[in-house]
């Protein structure tokens, strides 16, 4: 490159030399002296050329650097919108699923309430406590009277207190304080 560019030097300047007309206006009466370029100035020239043709390279590479962040821009725009489009049918799943739960425990409270007290004690003792407990506070507490002391004495002791119906000593403290 260097080469080339010293080519191009030397060639204009015996342009400059074989046609002065073309590198100076002629002066009248009296021939032009051709123009004496020093070394110095010859290397600026150089430099100068280089540092067009690096800042050239570097604009090339920032455009294409550019046009990648606009291609990944619009793939995560597009991304982003089917994402929102797939968390809103999750979202509508998500109420339609809780809507037939509700519904199916509705109808099961319908059931154990039309049972005897008798009957449903073992299905509930057979039953985690959480969901005894959330079977019973959906129930009639005139129900839930009779159904309770027919419970195993350990699961009734368990529930009543997650109904809140019996407060352990240090809440029992607590609240005297």
């Amino acid at each position: 490159m260097k080469r080339f560019l010293w080519l191009m030097l030397a060639g204009m300047l015996g342009l400059m030399v074989v046609l002065p007309s073309w590198a100076a206006p002629a002066e009248t009466g009296a021939r032009s002296k051709p123009e004496v370029v020093s070394a110095k100035e010859v290397a600026q020239a150089t430099t100068v050329q280089a540092r067009e043709q690096a800042v050239a390279v570097q604009e090339q590479a920032l455009a294409r650097k550019e046009q990648e962040l606009v291609t990944l821009q619009s793939e995560l725009d597009t991304k982003l919108e089917r994402y929102a489009k797939l968390q809103k049918e999750v979202a509508s799943q998500l109420t339609e699923l809780k809507g037939i739960q509700s519904k199916r425990f509705k109808n099961l409270i319908a059931v154990y309430s039309t049972m005897s007290p008798s009957k449903v004690a073992p299905l509930l003792n057979s039953m985690e406590d959480a969901t005894v407990t959330e079977v019973l506070q959906a129930m009639k507490t005139d129900l839930v009277a009779k159904i309770v002391p027919k419970l195993e004495p350990d699961k009734a002791v368990r529930v009543s207190k997650k109904l809140g119906l019996l407060q352990e000593k240090g809440a029992e403290a607590e609240v005297k304080k």
